[in-house]
C-alpha cells in the first residue's frame, strides 16, 4: 500500500492489480514513490467535473510517464517509455475518434430524407480521410472501453469528445481512471520502430548501442561499443604509429562488457578482428551504407 502524502488536501485512491493510485487536491496523482503534480493547463472543468489532459509529449507529461514506469514495476525502463509510441494510448485516441465520428455523421444526416440517410452514412464511414464538419457537435462526455488482463469484463473510463482527431485525450480526473489507463498502457506495450531506425536504444551499459538487423544489413543484431577517449589517448601514447579506432562492433552483450572492462586492448585492430564472432572493426563497423568510422569523432550510434 502506498504511503499517504501530507500535501494532499483531498484524498482518494484506487487499485488495479498490485498498483494503487492516490489522488489529492494539490492536485496530484501518486503511485508508490512516483508523483505527478498536475499543472493548471492540464486541467479543465466540464459538466461540474474535472478532467485531466493526457498526451505523448515527454516534456509536459513527465509526471504521467513516471507513473506508467512505476506501474510496470521495473518492466519498462524510464528511458524507453515513449508515450508517443504507446499502443494503449493510441487505441484510446482511436476509440474516441470513432465515437465522435459516429456522432458527427449522425448529426450530419439528421436532416436528410429517410431514404438517403443509410446511403450517406455508409459512404461517410468508408471515407479514409473524412473532413470534420464545420459545425462540430457540442462537447459531451463519452465512454471508452478497455480490456484489462486483471478483469474478466471490459472496463470503461469517461473522456471528453472535444479533442477529436488530435493526439490529446481529456479523461476524468479520478484515481480509478488513472489506474486503468496506466495498466492498459503497460499491457498494450509500445510500437516497435526498428523498421524505421537502424540504431535502437535499449537498457544497455553506457557506451553500448544496439544496431538492429535491416534489409541492407540482414545479419544478426550487433552492438557498437564506444571506446573511452582516455583509453584511446593512453594507447596512442604507447604507440603513435598505429591508427586508433573509436568504437568496436560485437555480437553479444557479454562481448560488449568485455570491451568496456578493458578498452585499451581494443583501441588498435588486431589479427583476430576478422575472425567470426570476434570483436571487429572492419567494414561492419560503419553504418548500413558501409561508411567506416575509423578515427572519426562522430561515432555512429554510440551513446555519449
Amino acid at each position: 500500500m502506498c504511503n499517504h502524502s501530507t500535501t494532499m488536501l483531498h484524498h482518494e485512491q484506487a487499485s488495479v492489480g498490485d498498483a494503487t493510485v492516490e489522488f489529492g487536491w494539490t492536485p496530484c496523482f501518486k503511485l508508490g514513490k512516483s508523483q505527478w503534480n498536475v499543472k493548471p493547463i492540464d486541467i479543465k472543468t466540464h459538466a461540474d467535473q474535472h478532467w485531466v489532459r493526457l498526451h505523448g509529449s515527454a516534456q509536459s507529461m513527465h509526471g504521467f510517464r513516471t507513473m506508467v514506469v512505476a506501474s510496470s514495476d521495473g518492466a519498462i525502463p524510464a528511458n524507453s517509455c515513449d508515450l508517443c509510441r504507446s499502443n494503449g494510448l493510441s487505441h484510446l485516441l482511436k476509440c474516441r475518434d470513432d465515437i465522435v465520428c459516429e456522432m458527427e455523421i449522425s448529426a450530419e444526416v439528421a436532416n436528410l430524407p429517410a431514404w438517403q440517410r443509410d446511403h450517406v452514412k455508409a459512404r461517410a464511414k468508408k471515407s479514409p480521410k473524412r473532413k470534420r464538419m464545420e459545425t462540430v457537435v457540442e462537447t459531451c462526455v463519452i465512454e471508452l472501453e478497455m480490456k484489462l488482463e486483471s478483469s474478466l469484463i471490459p472496463v470503461t473510463i469517461k473522456a471528453l469528445s472535444d479533442s477529436a482527431w488530435a493526439a490529446v485525450l481529456w479523461v476524468e480526473m479520478k484515481p480509478q481512471t488513472m489506474a486503468y489507463v496506466c495498466q492498459f498502457i503497460l499491457e498494450q506495450g509500445f510500437a516497435d520502430d526498428r523498421t524505421n531506425r537502424a540504431y535502437v536504444r535499449r537498457s544497455l551499459p553506457k557506451g553500448v548501442t544496439l544496431i538492429a538487423a535491416s534489409r541492407k544489413a540482414p545479419w544478426a543484431e550487433r552492438y557498437v561499443v564506444k571506446l573511452p577517449s582516455s583509453a584511446i589517448y593512453e594507447a596512442c601514447e604507447v604507440d603513435k604509429s598505429k591508427k586508433p579506432r573509436r568504437s568496436v562492433v560485437v555480437f553479444t552483450v557479454e562481448e560488449a562488457q568485455a570491451v568496456l572492462d578493458n578498452p585499451i586492448a581494443y583501441v588498435f585492430p588486431s589479427a583476430t578482428d576478422d575472425v567470426e564472432c570476434a570483436p571487429d572493426n572492419g567494414g561492419a563497423d560503419g553504418d548500413d551504407a558501409g561508411n567506416d568510422e575509423h578515427a572519426d569523432d562522430n561515432d555512429v550510434g554510440a551513446d555519449e
